[in-house]
C-alpha cells in the first residue's frame, strides 16, 4: 500500500500546534545496526478524522553512538530549550508567547531492551536517562500490532510523514513479511533501515493503541493457586514468559 505520493508532505505543510500531544519513539543500536529517534504528534478530532490525525515530524538516526550521546542528541534534536541570553526581564505575554511556541512532549518511548542488566547492575536506560534527564519509558514490543497499526493508519490517511524523514520512508517501502510469520515483517540484523522501522512502530503503538495491564496485574492474575509452593511456580513461569514478550528479537544470518 506504500503511496508516497499520500503518505508523505513537505515538513512545512504540517499544521503542527505546540498544544497538540508531542512524544517520541526510539530504538537504541550500536554495533551492526544503528540507533534512531523519531518525533510524533497527533492532531485533534476532525470531520475527516474523527480520531485524529498522526504525524511523523522529524527523524535522528547515528551509527556507533554511546548511548548517553545518543540520549543527548535527541534531547537537543526533539525537546525545546528553555530561552536563554537576552534581557532577564521578561514580561508575561512576553514568558506566554515563548512557552506556547514550543511544544511539550508528553512521552519518550525507547526499545525494552535498553532495560536487560549487562553484567553492572546499571542498564542502558539508566546511562541514557542520566546523561539526558530524560525519563524514557520501555516501549511496547508487540511486533504484530504495531506493524498492522503501521499498515492501517498509513492506508486510512490517519498517519503521515514529513519528508525531512528520508530513512523511514525507505524503511516503510522495502520491508517485507517474515516468511514463518506471515502477519509480521522480518527483522533483518544489521539492517539500518529495520532500527528505523522499530522506531517508529515502538512510538506508535506504545503511544496509541490500547494499554496494557501493569506487570503486578498481570502477576496477580496468572497466580490461582492456593497452594504456595504451585503459585510460586505459577509467578516465576508468568514473569519468564513477560520477560520472553518484552526481550528483543534476535535473528541468525540465514
Amino acid at each position: 500500500i506504500w503511496d508516497p505520493a499520500r503518505m508523505v508532505v513537505p515538513r512545512q505543510s504540517i499544521p503542527s500546534q505546540p498544544w497538540w500531544p508531542h512524544w517520541v519513539g526510539a530504538d537504541y543500536g550500536f554495533n551492526l545496526s544503528q540507533a534512531a529517534a523519531y518525533l510524533f504528534c497527533k492532531s485533534p478530532a476532525s470531520d475527516e478524522f474523527p480520531h485524529g490525525r498522526t504525524y511523523v515530524l522529524g527523524e535522528y538516526t547515528a551509527r556507533h553512538q554511546k548511548a548517553a550521546d545518543f540520549a543527548q542528541a535527541i534531547a537537543r534534536r526533539f525537546q525545546p530549550a528553555a530561552p536563554s541570553g537576552g534581557s532577564s526581564i521578561q514580561t508575561s505575554s512576553d514568558s506566554a508567547s515563548s512557552a506556547s511556541s514550543s511544544p511539550r512532549i508528553l512521552a519518550w518511548y525507547l526499545s525494552p531492551d535498553a532495560w536487560n542488566q549487562r553484567g553492572d547492575d546499571h542498564c542502558l536506560a539508566d546511562q541514557m536517562r542520566q546523561a539526558s534527564g530524560i525519563a524514557f519509558e520501555p516501549a511496547s514490543n508487540d511486533r504484530i500490532g504495531g506493524a498492522m497499526l503501521l499498515y492501517t493508519q498509513l492506508d486510512a490517511g490517519e498517519l503521515v510523514i514529513a519528508d525531512t524523514c528520508t530513512q523511514l520512508m525507505e524503511a516503510l517501502a522495502s520491508r517485507i513479511h517474515d516468511p514463518d510469520r506471515p502477519d509480521d515483517v522480518l527483522k533483518v540484523s544489521g539492517d539500518s533501515l529495520d532500527d528505523c522501522f522499530d522506531a517508529a512502530r515502538y512510538a506508535l503503538y506504545s503511544y496509541i493503541a490500547p494499554p496494557k495491564p501493569s506487570l503486578p496485574s498481570q502477576l496477580q492474575a496468572a497466580v490461582t493457586s492456593r497452594d504456595p509452593t504451585i503459585a510460586m511456580l505459577q509467578r516465576r513461569l508468568a514473569e519468564h514468559r513477560i520477560e520472553q514478550q518484552h526481550r528483543a528479537f534476535s535473528f541468525l544470518r540465514r
